[in-house]
């Protein structure tokens, strides 16, 4: 009863949401739906084994290629999962969830877009117990974790540099048979096909600040790299001088607890 009580404040604009949603649709496409136009072209009829073996294992799908550091998920789970069972059932739960329901969908892969697209918002609630596990790690631990971090960049600049639908019509994925194989083709896969577009760094590296060195100049660009990146340098020493005194204060208050303690 106490957590039907505490769900309220929590459901209610959800639920309020919802319906507003539905109202909406049902003046664009005359039906009360939450998917609105997407029930044309969208139905749930795709095996859970395609959509599970996709988000776990295949080349163009993983959520573990494009997330690697979720691979030491078993390890710092264990401790988060003693300490906060709640919290790690509800985790846990919303994956599954989100798992199973667009694991179902004949468009479970998100395409087109780079790596597992409706699983994006589960990784940023998946890694909530690293930070925990880290400060309690031995560096020699780093051994393992610093090349998936270094593996999980240099995915992501294959993503930010180049421009996935001119990949996509590049490699000639709209004509393949069956339609999305490159997903489950290592040798033709997005990694793959980025990193070629990449090298070769033709119009497929669609960066803003490239194209403008592309269509402007090479020193257009510099000068806008500059000021944005004294920007970027201003910011960051307001915000260490920010946050240097409370932190001063909470080392004082800590180191007084200590000698409380010890007392």
């Amino acid at each position: 009863m106490v957590a039907i009580e505490n769900g309220v404040p929590f459901l209610f604009p959800v639920i309020v949401a919802m319906l507003i949603t539905m109202v909406v649709n049902h003046a664009k496409w005359g039906q009360y739906t939450l998917s609105g136009s997407y029930l044309a072209f969208n139905t749930f009829t795709n095996s859970w084994l395609v959509g599970f073996y996709g988000y776990l294992f295949s080349p163009g799908q993983s959520i573990f290629i494009f997330s690697p550091i979720l691979l030491l998920a078993p390890l710092y789970f264990r401790r988060f999962a003693g300490i906060f069972p709640a919290e790690t059932t509800a985790i846990l739960g919303l994956v599954l969830s989100y798992a199973l329901f667009y694991g179902r969908s004949i468009a479970w892969h998100g395409q087109w877009c780079f790596g597992p697209r409706y699983l994006m918002a589960m990784v940023p609630l998946l890694l909530l117990p690293l930070a925990q596990w880290l400060g309690g790690v031995r560096p020699v631990a780093w051994i393992a974790i610093t090349p998936l971090v270094i593996i999980g960049a240099l995915v992501e600049l294959l993503h930010v540099s180049t421009n996935v639908s001119y990949v996509y019509f590049r490699e000639g994925y709209n004509n393949l048979v069956p339609a999305d194989s490159y997903i489950f083709i290592p040798q033709i896969c997005q990694l793959v096909t980025h990193w070629r577009a990449l090298m070769a760094f033709d119009d497929r590296v669609d960066m803003w600040l490239v194209n403008v060195a592309r269509h402007d100049s090479l020193w257009r660009a510099i000068e806008i790299l500059v000021v944005l990146g004294g920007v970027l340098v201003i910011a960051s020493f307001k915000l260490y001088g920010y946050l240097k005194p409370e932190r001063k204060e909470r080392d004082v208050h800590d180191g007084a607890i200590d000698v409380l303690a010890r007392t």
